[in-house]
């Protein structure tokens, strides 16, 4: 069995669907703004230009501040970057405001209060995760290539009775958790 590019790109779409569902709109909106502005970023060029300002601009600024003397870069040296540097750059760069995205989105928008938010929730969390995939699959991993084997018989057959045990569990716990509930007094 092999797990074709549209079956992982739904697969993917799924997640952030739910992860949409889970967080709300209010904070998948203010994610989307600052991953499609991130990615926007990058796209246009935005990690070199990042790149040559905190390694070229503020080193040579600090040698200026601390010996005295102006130090002046040609500009052919300028672009001087390994291109191995420039794609581990660029790579902390995304994951680094991908994150950062996340976190402002967690902390400054507001908890979903409704169903009717996190449902709505899961339009923006699509839209998260398209941009995700398409800068990844863009600038990250153009040429992967996965292929996965489908289980056999017999690891299914020996862990049918844990999943299920588990899932067993699980009803119970929920099932407890609900009779405890305390019910509000007449």
């Amino acid at each position: 069995m092999t797990i074709t590019s549209g079956e992982c790109f739904f697969v993917i779409i799924l997640v952030a669907a739910f992860i949409g569902l889970w967080r709300g709109w209010i904070r998948e909106v203010i994610t989307t703004a600052i991953l499609l502005g991130a990615i926007l970023f990058l796209m246009l060029g935005g990690d070199g230009i990042l790149y040559h300002f905190i390694f070229v601009n503020l080193v040579d600024s600090f040698k200026a501040l601390f010996s005295g003397s102006s130090v002046s870069v040609p500009a052919s040296s300028a672009s001087s970057q390994s291109a191995q540097g420039d794609f581990l750059f660029g790579l902390l760069t995304f994951f680094g405001v991908t994150s950062i995205g996340y976190l402002v989105g967690h902390k400054a928008g507001k908890p979903p209060a409704s169903t009717t938010h996190r449902l709505t929730g899961i339009i923006p969390g699509i839209v998260n995760g398209v941009a995700v995939v398409f800068y990844t699959v863009r600038n990250i991993i153009p040429q992967l290539n996965l292929s996965v084997q489908s289980p056999d018989v017999t690891t299914v057959s020996s862990y049918l009775p844990v999943v299920f045990g588990l899932a067993l569990l699980a009803v119970v716990i929920i099932l407890i958790a609900l009779s405890t509930k305390s019910k509000p007094k007449k």
